[in-house]
């Protein structure tokens, strides 16, 4: 079983860091790249870039791990690849149909994220607007996030994520996040397993070692011989 691991907006693979220590030795992990301070970039770029990232892997079972905005790409992703992971969780994540956009689904968030935006970028959130207090963290954070393009959230969805096949689909949410209630609401709609992790948005940062936990309860529960 082969991680991937997929970035949400104004992050990059570095926020995966605090996370990968906790996973079981020797688990193989690739930790996917979305380009950011480029204002002509945009959804379909994202969608590309994850798509070549995905045919790269193609013949490892995958369990895939799409945080925040990388729910907006991973579907068309999977789709453009071919490929079908051995499982797939939505880690507070966007779960768009076909025509949705991120600001769509942002709720009463998108006019104050929209409004922030300036020559075609969105400048980053404080790391307090993921729920990272801890003054170590803040500034960690601080120091690597990254603006992006207003594109990447104006775009709308081609391929809606119940739309591909996703292996066994999980939907788990940060309790102490309120945003992506609606797309929990979603998933369960859907059928998706439901989990979920007392933490704030970025988990991965402020309780790494529950979340590796969970997400190697749920590697243990898909695995082929389980």
């Amino acid at each position: 079983m082969h991680l991937l691991f997929i970035h949400g907006s104004f992050h990059g693979p570095w926020c995966w860091e605090p996370l990968l220590a906790h996973l079981p030795a020797g688990a193989p992990v690739t930790c996917a790249a979305l380009a950011m301070d480029d204002a002509s970039i945009g959804l379909a770029d994202h969608v590309k870039a994850l798509a070549d990232t995905l045919s790269m892997l193609s013949d490892h079972a995958l369990f895939i791990v799409a945080h925040s905005y990388a729910g907006m790409v991973l579907p068309a992703a999977l789709k453009h690849a071919g490929v079908t992971p051995l499982a797939t969780v939505f880690f507070d994540a966007f779960v768009p149909e076909q025509g949705d956009s991120a600001f769509d689904l942002l709720g009463p968030m998108a006019e104050t994220v929209r409004a922030s935006a300036a020559a075609g970028i969105l400048p980053p959130p404080p790391p307090q607007a993921f729920g990272i207090e801890e003054a170590e963290q803040v500034a960690w954070c601080a120091d690597k996030l990254r603006p992006m393009a207003l594109a990447t959230h104006e775009d709308k969805a081609t391929v809606g994520a119940m739309q591909v096949t996703l292996g066994h689909p999980i939907y788990l949410r940060c309790t102490l996040f309120p945003g992506f209630a609606m797309m929990e609401t979603r998933a369960e709609i859907a059928g998706w397993a439901l989990w979920h992790i007392n933490a704030a948005h970025d988990a991965m940062i402020t309780a790494p070692q529950e979340l590796a936990a969970i997400l190697t309860d749920l590697m243990d529960a898909v695995r082929p011989d389980a």
